[in-house]
């Protein structure tokens, strides 16, 4: 195994591959890199991203190319409240990784427009056909604040026998912070059964406690 690829970084793309790899989407192990979080922080709000503003960045969310879409929306998450509006929007995409992007993103930057879009959220968590945004939906209600049944679903598929759901809703219960002290426990048993050289996925070990230091760090 390439020692590069037991990064957090690393592990955390291809998490978000592999759970969108289901049926109706296309994203795959293969190409990890298109799916993970915009580097800069969607907490300070830009007006220029990739030398483009919101609206012509906004409009390659309509580009036939997958990977181009899924640039435009990272971007969109990069400039933060300025991009709101169209990460509202973007929730609604045909594509199940815009969707999972935009929800993840709005999760980040909070606000208004993660006010404006809970009925949307709500009804991705309910009734979307891929996995992947129906957590990165409930990611995005339970950062709006204190929700049960949002949570109680991450908590669900971080137990998951597979691989990218299991690390994927570990990063996303990690990002909650403090919001997932629920879950420590059940990330603790994960983090212990999935040790390096056990019987476990030592990738699903990594992600539980990497989960695990970023909830309890913030609730110091």
């Amino acid at each position: 195994m390439n020692r590069n690829l037991r990064s957090p970084r690393v592990i955390a793309a291809l998490a978000i591959a592999y759970v969108l790899a289901t049926p109706g989407d296309r994203v795959t192990a293969q190409t990890p890199t298109t799916v993970s979080q915009p580097a800069t922080s969607p907490s300070i709000a830009r007006e220029i991203v990739a030398g483009r503003g919101v609206d012509e960045t906004a409009a390659h969310l309509s580009d036939e190319n997958r990977t181009a879409r899924l640039r435009a929306v990272r971007s969109l998450v990069a400039f933060g409240a300025p991009a709101g509006t169209e990460l509202v929007e973007a929730v609604k995409h045909e594509d199940a990784a815009v969707r999972y992007i935009a929800a993840v993103g709005l999760g980040q930057i909070g606000g208004e427009s993660l006010q404006d879009c809970q009925p949307s959220l709500r009804e991705l968590m309910r009734s979307d056909p891929s996995l992947a945004v129906r957590m990165a939906a409930a990611f995005a209600i339970c950062s709006e604040g204190g929700d049960d049944d949002a949570l109680a679903l991450l908590v669900e598929r971080v137990q998951s026998p597979s691989r990218g759901c299991a690390c994927s809703a570990a990063e996303l219960l990690g990002m909650l912070g403090p919001e997932a002290n629920s879950a420590i426990d059940i990330l603790t048993n994960i983090a212990a059964k999935n040790r390096p050289g056990g019987r476990g996925d030592y990738h699903i070990g990594g992600a539980a406690q990497k989960a695990l230091r970023q909830i309890q760090a913030e609730a110091r």
